[in-house]
Order: C-alpha cells, then structure tokens, then sequence
C-alpha cells in the first residue's frame, strides 16, 4: 500500500501547481471610438467617477 501511495505522489501529485488566474488582457480601441476621432486618449491618472467628490 505505502508503494502504491508514493508512486502515485511520485507520478501524479508532485507536478501540481496551484491555481491562478490569467492577467487581464488589454482591449484593443477601436479605430472609430468618439475617444479616438476627438484626439483625447484617457490615462491611469484621469481622474474618475469612482475617484470621489469634485474639488472646487
């Protein structure tokens, strides 16, 4: 039994990896988004709807 149960772990058990997700991937714009045609492009500093309150 012991034989059979390191066999195993030895074959099947000891190659596992945990799992994790993929990173995301980025979405290609398209060509005739209202973003694009006006020349503005959004960056990671824009500020957001999420972001919070608007300063005066």
């Amino acid at each position: 039994m012991l034989d059979t149960v390191d066999g195993f772990y030895a074959d099947v058990m000891q190659h596992l990896k945990a799992w994790s997700a993929a990173p995301p991937k980025v979405r290609a714009v398209p060509e005739d988004d209202a973003v694009a045609r006006s020349g503005e492009s959004l960056v990671s500093t824009s500020q957001s709807s999420q972001d919070g309150a608007e300063q005066a």
